[in-house]
């Protein structure tokens, strides 16, 4: 082919290119409206793409999978359990340490020590109240007892030494109670006590008082 003939073509061509891009150019606002309000592909639905499975896999089979991947998990954690007990109770038994009006019945809360001297009578009570559980008996010839536990005043002639079991060592092995009633019926407490009535702790707690002794409605006149 000559080079005239070649340069020809490319003329020819490159007019031809030009005049489409002219037109294309030109038809742009009638297209571009048909364009844009064209309808895309409808999407895959969720439906779909929550039904689909791998072929080959059935439900049981996924099941026994996660069976095995939660007992692993079981298996892996089991040497940490003791710890996490161990740090559950420990947590628990410090929290006991603290005083706590939530620990009162109703009838006391947001109450003062009004039992207490001048001027410790302005003292919360919630300041001196725990949750350390019943007390067990030491020591004593105390008889008076609450389900296994001593209770805070013994009958005449009575004494006790009690501690708390439920509080972290070495506290649980401390003699924190002790209550002496006299044959005379005066008492004397000092320590830890506990309520009998209202299940709770009160501590500190000191006190000498005289027991008024119970008078039987059958008894004469002369012997009340």
């Amino acid at each position: 082919m000559s080079k005239e003939r070649v340069g020809h073509s490319r003329r020819t061509y490159g007019s031809i290119g030009l005049a489409g891009g002219v037109a294309i150019w030109l038809a742009q606002p009638f297209l571009g409206p048909a364009l844009l309000h064209a309808e895309a592909p409808p999407a895959p639905s969720e439906t779909a793409q929550t039904e689909f499975r791998p072929p080959n896999v059935s439900t049981q089979t996924v099941r026994k999978d996660q069976r095995f991947l939660q007992k692993t998990v079981t298996a892996l954690a089991w040497p940490f359990r003791p710890v996490k007990d161990f740090s559950d109770a420990a947590f628990e038994g410090l929290f006991r340490l603290f005083p706590s009006g939530q620990n009162l019945p109703s009838h006391l809360k947001n109450k003062r020590h009004w039992d207490y001297p001048w001027p410790f009578h302005r003292i919360p009570r919630g300041w001196t109240t725990f949750r350390w559980g019943k007390p067990k008996m030491l020591l004593g010839n105390q008889v008076s007892q609450e389900e296994g536990s001593p209770k805070p005043i013994g009958e005449p002639g009575s004494f006790q030494f009690s501690r708390y079991p439920d509080l972290p060592i070495p506290l649980s092995w401390l003699p924190l109670y002790l209550a002496v009633t006299t044959s005379g019926g005066t008492h004397f407490r000092l320590g830890a006590r506990w309520d009998d009535v209202d299940a709770y702790t009160q501590f500190p707690s000191v006190a000498i008082k005289h027991l008024e002794k119970k008078r039987s409605k059958d008894a004469p006149p002369h012997q009340q």
